[in-house]
């Protein structure tokens, strides 16, 4: 007895082998974007997954017949003969949706220079937000959804030599009449650095105990060195622990003041005075809030090769993209982060700190600013190819 084989397309494209094709001129098309964003900005990582169907065997275009003298259109007990209009229509709609959904969120995002994103949401400002520190949490009893939850958050994961380490404990869902008292102290390793016995629970919310290690000296010596701090938790004499990683690190740059702003062209310049005391490349990152809303709306960056004593990093913040948040100011810098990468003499990336955690920043009307868009001649050329491999007509 004969068995049937699998069906076979006799022509076109096997779907597998288009789908891994495809994703190769996907990359190929965002490698551009990902370079230019990597020499201003953080780092970021775009992970592309991608399906990929088995097929049958193609049989050779051209055949006049096939291995047992049947010409290809005739029936035979091998299985029916599927024409490459035939295949399964959701593939080519599927295909098609997927590289709709990159080609407009890559034109979207090449309006605005690298040096000047917009910040839409709380998960971007979540990603601009460097230095931010994550909470720790767990529940008092894990078979009971209703007991006491514990937390704790750092202020920041890094601190700079002298800076106070701060954090807050806190106890959630707990009765007002139940005891509750938190003490904490900092590790390294196996070794107490600092300890605080009693920690004084905040005045204004309930089960609420900020932490506090001034500047000491342990931590001084320890630079450099990964640290926790422990919150003990008591309640009703039973105790509990939560655990934070930070780290504590030797400053090698000063921000010391934001010079005032003004518009050069399309964009709104921001000197920054940096006090550096180890020579290489600098790069500095920022959030430009709007200073009457409090509401996030770009992440500022640059980079330059700054000498010692004294210099200048200038943020710059495009039209377009304050145009695209919809405000004129004034506005305040916040979120900063310096860092000194790895250069000659001292390849290491080390950090810098700044006297304040805000600056305020003149605003000025939009019609101050040169109308001129962002362009960039090689990933619109990638965007042309995005749209000619989609079928879409050249705009």
């Amino acid at each position: 007895m004969k068995h049937k084989q699998p069906a076979r397309t006799r022509r076109g494209w096997v779907p597998g082998t288009f789908l891994l094709t495809f994703s190769a001129l996907l990359i190929w098309v965002l490698t551009d974007k990902a370079d230019n964003q990597t020499q201003v900005s953080n780092t970021e990582t775009a992970e592309v997954s991608h399906t990929a169907a088995r097929a049958p065997v193609i049989a050779a275009s051209g055949s006049a017949t096939t291995a047992k003298g049947l010409t290809p259109t005739e029936p035979d007990e091998t299985g029916p003969v599927l024409q490459a209009e035939d295949e399964p229509p959701f593939f080519e709609t599927e295909l098609k949706a997927r590289l709709t959904q990159v080609r407009d969120q890559f034109a979207e995002d090449i309006q605005y220079p690298p040096f000047s994103r917009p910040i839409r949401n709380a998960q971007e400002l979540a990603k601009y937000q460097p230095n931010r520190s994550s909470e720790s949490a767990t529940p008092t009893d894990f078979d009971n959804p209703e007991a006491p939850g514990l937390s704790l958050q750092m202020s920041k994961y890094r601190f700079t030599e002298g800076e106070a380490v701060e954090a807050l404990a806190r106890i959630s869902d707990l009765d007002s009449s139940r005891y509750s008292r938190v003490s904490a102290r900092i590790m390294s390793g196996r070794k107490v650095l600092a300890r605080v016995q009693d920690v004084s629970a905040s005045g204004t919310q309930a089960h609420h105990y900020p932490i506090l290690f001034n500047h000491s000296e342990a931590l001084t010596q320890s630079a450099g060195n990964d640290f926790v701090l422990i919150a003990d938790f008591e309640i009703d004499g039973e105790h509990f622990e939560v655990a934070a990683p930070f780290s504590y690190v030797s400053a090698v740059a000063l921000i010391e003041t934001v010079q005032p702003a003004s518009v050069v062209g399309a964009n709104l310049q921001i000197p920054v005075q940096i006090l550096v005391s180890q020579p290489g490349l600098h790069k500095l990152t920022a959030n430009l809030y709007d200073a009457a809303s409090g509401q996030p709306l770009l992440n500022l960056s640059s980079r330059e090769l700054l000498e010692n004593n004294q210099s200048l990093l200038t943020l710059r913040a495009h039209i377009t993209a304050l145009r695209a948040m919809g405000k004129e100011g004034p506005y305040e810098l916040r979120d900063l982060s310096l860092q000194r990468l790895p250069t000659a003499p001292r390849y290491l990336t080390e950090f810098g700190s700044s006297v304040s955690d805000s600056f305020a920043v003149t605003g000025f009307p939009f019609t101050d600013y040169e109308d001129q868009p962002y362009e960039n001649e090689r990933a619109s050329a990638r965007l042309d190819f995005l749209s000619q491999i989609g079928g879409e007509p050249d705009s």
